[in-house]
């Protein structure tokens, strides 16, 4: 029993990492009307947001925002400029909810 744990871990390991690629991916095909939660390290925020075509939604307190894209391109202009996830916004509250709380 002891010798499928770690198979299942890397296994789960690997399940997660591709669900998050793919809703990466689909990030890309947002148009500019549409929101993005955006991650990227606190102390590298204010340049991401300042080099990308973004106005900022709303805001948490661990480094995810919610950003509405101004011109086409502003996912790829996102992850240039410093963002390590982006992922699409299709209605209020759900997951982004908790990340955005205080």
């Amino acid at each position: 029993m002891t010798s499928r744990l770690p198979r299942l871990f890397v296994l789960g390991g690997l399940v997660l990492g591709l669900w998050m690629a793919l809703l990466s991916a689909t990030a890309f095909g947002s148009r500019s009307s549409d929101a993005v939660l955006a991650w990227a390290p606190p102390d590298r925020m204010a340049e991401v947001l300042a080099a990308a075509p973004v106005s900022l939604v709303d805001a948490g307190s661990r480094g995810f925002v919610v950003l509405r894209g101004d011109a086409p391109g502003f996912v790829s202009a996102l992850y240039a400029s410093g963002a390590w996830l982006v992922l699409p916004v299709r209605r209020r509250g759900g997951c982004a909810a908790g990340l955005l709380t205080p």
